[in-house]
């Protein structure tokens, strides 16, 4: 009997032994189990991040294509972006504006993947080098009795830019910070006798060296596109000219080159693919309440003459030379790609840049925020 106990006994220690080690190994791999699905959720949640990454990055940069190995809530992310005809991923589709976003995220050893396509919904904006009250991609010379202001001295500062020399001299007065990117004739102390902003910026030079900006390139076709009105050969416009109203306005195109020496009113725009002359006592004016934005744009492919006492009410854009000299005022703002000489008794009146000049065309293209079009983890 006590033979049998004791063998009764030990088959229960026995038992017992191997029914722990099946518990111990059954906790084992219900811990591994629950660990691997932590890492998986963390790794699906760091590519989630990802595309949320990607798609910030694309809507300030839309050329933006990736980053690898980012560290984030202690995993990494891979997330790259490139553009795609497809409107879902490794898939045939029909776009000319999607990208694809592939976003990886590790955490542990473990990695999950999210595939994402992503369009841009178009935006227009102003070109960077509308925002001055000059602005040129060459050489910018201020010189004579020349005044840049803001009309009716509206504390808004008249900046004046170029991408290349800055040249200031005369008695010229400038109501607004300048800015260059190559070079200036004027030191510190001489910036102070010509830059007179109205809102001073604490620590900003008057004069200083900064990187260029961007000048736009106009397609003239598309230019011509949206004529209302068109002429072949050189132009001269003198008397009265009424142009388009506010909801219609008129735009002229001419291949050619255009003298103006009469009075222009209306809404629109003058489109030329050769030269601008403007002569004599000439008064272009899209408005009769100087307060409000200028609707009168003129765009000249090669230079643009302002002499005598013109007073031109517009946003000028000059692909080559612009020479303002005299006592010619104008109220808008000044782009020319090739320089500008601005002289005289010239008076710049800086009126910012309208948003309903020919938008479609004045303005550039760029892309808008992003947005998903396709997802699949």
């Amino acid at each position: 009997m006590g033979k049998m106990l004791l063998i009764i006994v030990a088959a229960s220690l026995i038992w017992m032994g191997f029914s722990s080690t099946a518990v111990r190994e059954s906790l084992v791999e219900a811990t591994t189990q629950t660990s691997h699905a932590y890492r998986q959720a963390k790794a699906n949640n760091l590519a989630k991040s990802g595309v949320d990454y990607a798609m910030n990055q694309l809507a300030l940069d839309s050329t933006w294509s990736g980053v690898q190995s980012k560290p984030f809530d202690n995993g990494t992310i891979d997330a790259y972006a490139a553009s795609t005809s497809n409107l879902y991923p490794d898939r045939s589709g029909g776009s000319n504006d999607a990208k694809q976003i592939t976003s990886i995220g590790a955490y542990e050893g473990v990695t999950d993947t999210i595939k994402v396509v992503v369009q841009f919904p178009p935006k227009l904006l102003p070109p960077p080098s509308f925002k001055y009250a000059l602005a040129s991609n060459a050489k910018l010379t201020v010189g004579g009795a020349a005044l840049i202001h803001t009309e009716n001295d509206d504390p808004i500062n008249a900046n004046i830019h170029t991408n290349s020399d800055l040249e200031v001299s005369g008695a010229s007065t400038v109501r607004g910070y300048g800015s260059y990117s190559n070079s200036t004739n004027l030191s510190d102390s001489d910036a102070s006798n010509y830059f007179k902003p109205y809102d001073t910026t604490t620590g900003q030079k008057l004069v200083q060296k900064v990187d260029g900006v961007e000048f736009p390139q106009y397609n003239l076709a598309k230019l011509e596109a949206e004529a209302t009105v068109k002429y072949s050969g050189n132009q001269h416009f003198s008397g009265n000219l009424t142009m388009g109203s506010e909801e219609n306005p008129a735009i002229y195109y001419i291949d050619g080159d255009l003298t103006i020496s009469g009075n222009i009113s209306g809404y629109g725009a003058f489109i030329v693919t050769g030269d601008i002359d403007i002569t004599g006592s000439v008064t272009i004016d899209a408005i009769t309440n100087n307060d409000l934005p200028n609707r009168l744009g003129l765009y000249a492919g090669d230079d643009m003459k302002i002499a005598g006492g013109s007073q031109v009410y517009a946003q000028l854009y000059v692909e080559d030379e612009l020479k303002s000299t005299g006592t010619s005022d104008i109220y808008g703002l000044a782009v020319a790609k090739n320089g500008i000489k601005a002289g005289g008794d010239m008076t710049i009146h800086y009126k910012p840049m309208s948003d309903n000049v020919i938008p479609q065309t004045w303005h550039v293209e760029r892309a808008g925020t992003p947005y998903i079009v396709s997802y699949y983890e």
